[in-house]
């Protein structure tokens, strides 16, 4: 007789153990959806603003200790020269870029407008920027007009909302010839009306923001944002030389891409997705040879039960099923316990996925779909030999 049978300690032990590694494919089979999900959802999410072909240079105007006057001088003359270098389609000043930084302010509620502020104040998001910043940033005004040379130096100081702000403070009204105060001598008309973008981080609520213009305030330290008709970084050496033409002395802080930027922002979900896929790929792929070593053992063990079976009639088709059923069972078997690994796993990792609700059940029902692939394949191969077997080769091997 055969040493080892079905039910033996021996084959109880294999079945133990892949029910375990099912259950650990399962999790991370679940887990590497879950965050190749994430990944999909940050690197399309609407971002307001545009990244292709977007030069960014950053330079410090208080390197140069120019006076407020040389300042807005610099800032007119850098950006005629920039637009004129063949290849630019256009050419902006922005004191902010989206994920790098932020500044803030607190503006007066004006009379009838809504505070968001516990003191009765505005509290926005705010940047600097020249004019052409909203043409060449992607970022469309929805109503009234950019900031544009008639902003420099007229008596009244202009400023650009954004949607965010404008339903937050004035909803359901015009905003456009309102205005907003830092004090009562300091009052700022709103023109213009921009789309919401995203301005800190990935997935942040609608945030209120306002726009000055830079050459009517230079400020410290300013981003050069270029639309570049080819590779941005391609100009670079063309616009380095431009604005040193204009001032010898300019110092380069920070040079890059807007997709270098947004690359960036995306990294750590991208990587998280890649590990988890890797070891999730691991153990779907150790799993599946360990079912089919299991399903060989016991279809081995059983050698001479099914030729006696087969010599009495049995079907070839059902002693397959058989085969496959009981693969199955053990697959299923990890799979409940996987679920309640996964369901763990979803908590634990919440915080780290992106656009990816509690109740999605999109990555737990891919996971089991994928297991219960896999465990088929690993089952078939067993399954045919099983129908192969001769019935008086069998029972003579007993």
């Amino acid at each position: 007789m055969h040493a080892a049978r079905a039910g033996s300690p021996r084959s109880l032990l294999r079945k133990t153990l892949i029910v375990g590694q099912v259950a650990l494919s399962l999790v991370l089979v679940a887990g590497a959806l879950l965050f190749g999900r994430s990944f999909w959802n940050a690197r399309n999410q609407e971002l307001g603003f545009a990244t292709n072909n977007r030069l960014v240079v950053q330079v410090g105007l208080s390197d140069l200790d120019y006076e407020a006057e040389q300042a807005k001088f610099f800032v007119r003359q850098a950006l005629d020269r920039v637009r004129q270098i063949p290849g630019v389609q256009g050419a902006a000043l922005t004191r902010m870029i989206p994920f790098q930084g932020d500044w803030t302010g607190e503006y007066d509620a004006p009379a009838g407008a809504r505070a968001n502020f516990e003191t009765d104040q505005i509290r926005t998001g705010m940047n600097a920027v020249s004019s052409d910043y909203f043409d060449v940033a992607g970022i469309p005004i929805v109503r009234g007009r950019p900031l544009g040379a008639e902003d420099i130096d007229g008596a009244t100081v202009s400023i650009v909302i954004n949607e965010a702000l404008a339903k937050d403070v004035w909803p359901g009204q015009d905003p456009l010839g309102r205005t907003l105060a830092f004090s009562d001598d300091d009052a700022l008309v709103v023109v213009g009306v921009a789309r919401t973008a995203t301005y800190y981080e990935l997935g942040e609520q609608p945030t209120p923001q306002t726009y000055v213009s830079m050459e009517r305030w230079p400020q410290r330290s300013a981003h050069f944002l270029i639309h570049t008709a080819g590779q941005p970084t391609d100009m670079l050496p063309v616009v380095q030389t431009a604005l040193r033409e204009i001032e010898p002395r300019i110092v380069f802080r920070w040079i890059t891409t807007m997709e270098s930027v947004f690359e960036q922002e995306i990294g750590r979900y991208e990587v998280s997705a890649v590990l988890v896929a890797v070891f999730g790929a691991i153990a779907l792929m150790l799993a599946s040879v360990g079912l089919y070593g299991t399903i060989s053992f016991l279809v081995n063990r059983r050698t001479r039960e099914i030729g006696v079976r087969m010599a009495l009639g049995a079907g070839r088709r059902r002693l397959a099923g058989e085969v496959i059923r009981s693969g199955l069972r053990l697959v299923l078997a990890g799979m409940a316990l996987g679920l309640v690994g996964t369901v763990a796993l979803r908590r634990f990792t919440e915080s780290f996925l992106f656009g990816i609700g509690p109740d999605d059940p999109v990555p737990i029902f891919g996971a089991c779909a994928v297991l219960l692939v896999a465990a088929f394949s690993a089952t078939f191969a067993p399954a045919r030999r099983a129908t192969r077997v001769d019935p008086m080769v069998a029972m003579r091997e007993e």
